[in-house]
């Protein structure tokens, strides 16, 4: 038998299924570009780019649409926004809680502060049933050093509720004491409640499922995922709860920009080139029934649980009055509860800017239009400052961000970037008036896909602890000129434009 009739014999095996192959890419090719025109019509520079790249790259450009273009947005928005409205209608049931939680806002709302031109004044215009709050104290803790050591000590007074929101949640050092301390108090009757996000916690998948396991039988303790995924549903992966909060009785909250990781302490387990620089807050008063509302509404969907088991007046105890009286507006943000939360809290931070802005973020790649307010609001006088990482945790963002470099220092946007360790800090300062933190950073993401939590403050000693805070961070950054980005080496400006390229896509 010859080679070549072999030859004949294996392509006329293989090609009738070559065509059936080809015309079930090519059917999904157009599937996905028909997807791709129906979904992504706000921003045409998304829309061209994927449609390039999943007719150019056909397999890949396929994988890559089904991971990190197919959002979910409206259909998980749907999904999270009828919960909310199931969530609001315990109040004509027997959800004492609600009711607590109404009369606390009511009392401590704060309707006079709101200056015209100011940013709270444009946040009540954009932001419904976003209350400012009167009646809190706020504590500035830097890393987790400082952060978590309060966290268990509060922990270890709960009597009632402790309630977790972590987009990274490590079964390392710092999650294992956390989980032991949490399984004690459950046992002791204390109700636990955890909510993580499957892919920030990814790494921790196993340890996460034998607590679970190991709760089974314990009615005290129940932890879920925000956003399921798995292999067979991908596009899961983009819409992420990336939310930082703990609440404990209702009494006390915890939130910025830490997660749960022995990163974020100067363990002798953890090398140096992970340790990751963070600011977090605790906060007593009023505003933690906000951040508690969020939280159980978040609950009811991850968990699928009736509010009417959770929605009890002891989760909303009447604060006690406080001295300090710091002004506090608590601003979620995320598909189905209050889509774009997150870009109006920084797009008011510009707009409002009167004198100056200093903005720190790990990650700054944001829309066009951000860019261009930053030049405006310089245009007008304001002295803006950015403080990023010059070490980042994901190389992309690092190049991505250093893109924009050039443009925003020729407008005379400052730039600095912080030297040492990696820096996670997320936090904004306005005309040294007003303090704007959370789990936001400044870029797509935040503004578009995420589910965050932020806050803003007025009226407080903490808005001078975070001044002084970003001012050491200053004393400790090299500041950029365009006389540093003269020697760009050709690898790195090919790096810079790819990374930028791909950032609409997210």
């Amino acid at each position: 038998m010859s080679t070549n009739f072999l030859y004949a014999m294996i392509n006329i095996l293989i090609e009738p299924w070559s065509s059936i192959t080809f015309a079930v890419v090519a059917l999904i090719e157009m599937t996905l570009c028909i997807h791709i025109l129906l979904t992504k019509r706000s921003n045409s520079v998304s829309t061209t780019l994927w449609l390039v790249v999943v007719i150019v790259i056909p397999i890949i450009g396929i994988v890559l649409y089904l991971f990190f273009g197919f959002n979910r947005f409206y259909t998980l928005g749907r999904a999270v926004s009828r919960s909310r409205l199931d969530f609001l209608q315990e109040k004509y049931a027997s959800a004492e809680g609600l009711k607590k939680y109404q009369g606390i806002i009511n009392k401590f709302q704060v309707n006079d502060c709101a200056r015209k031109g100011s940013i709270n004044f444009q946040l009540d215009s954009l932001l419904e049933n976003c209350e400012i709050l009167s009646n809190n104290t706020l504590k500035l803790l830097s890393d987790g050093s400082r952060a978590y050591p309060e966290m268990e000590k509060e922990i270890m007074k709960a009597h009632y509720s402790i309630h977790l929101s972590s987009y990274i949640l490590m079964d390392d050092e710092v999650g294992k004491k956390l989980f032991a301390l949490l399984e004690e108090k459950s046992q002791q009757g204390v109700k636990v409640r955890i909510i993580y996000d499957r892919l920030g916690s990814f790494y921790s998948f196993w340890g996460l499922l034998r607590y679970k396991f190991r709760n089974r039988n314990n009615d005290n303790f129940k932890m879920y995922a925000f956003s399921k995924f798995n292999i067979f549903t991908p596009w899961r992966v983009q819409m992420r709860n990336h939310r930082k909060l703990l609440i404990v009785d209702g009494k006390v909250a915890f939130t910025g920009g830490l997660n749960i990781s022995a990163d974020n302490m100067r363990l002798e387990k953890v090398p140096k080139i992970r340790y990751i620089h963070d600011l977090h807050c605790k906060i007593k008063g009023s505003a933690v029934s906000k951040f508690q509302y969020i939280f159980l509404r978040d609950w009811s969907f991850s968990g699928n649980e009736g509010g009417v088991n959770f929605l009890t007046k002891e989760n909303f105890p009447t604060p006690r009055l406080i001295k300090d009286n710091g002004h506090v507006r608590v601003v979620e943000s995320g598909a189905g509860q209050r889509e774009g939360g997150s870009a109006k809290f920084f797009f008011s931070a510009v707009a409002s800017a009167k004198k100056s802005l200093t903005i720190m973020t790990p990650y700054f790649t944001p829309e066009v239009s951000f860019i261009r307010m930053l030049e405006l609001a310089v245009a007008r006088g304001v002295e803006v400052k950015i403080i990023l990482p010059a070490h980042n945790d994901h190389i992309f963002m690092r190049y991505a961000s250093s893109y924009l470099y050039e443009n925003l220092l020729k407008q005379n946007v400052r730039i600095f970037e912080k030297q040492g360790i990696f820096s996670h800090v997320k936090a904004m300062v306005v005309d040294n008036k007003t303090v704007m933190m959370g789990s936001s950073n400044c870029d797509v993401r935040s503004f578009i896909l995420n589910y965050e939590l932020d806050f803003v403050v007025e009226n407080s000693s903490f808005v001078q602890d975070v001044i002084k805070q970003l001012q050491h961070e200053l004393d400790n950054s090299e500041e950029i000129t365009l006389e540093h980005l003269q020697d760009k080496k050709l690898s790195q400006i090919l790096l810079e434009n790819i990374s930028h390229l791909f950032t609409p896509i997210l």
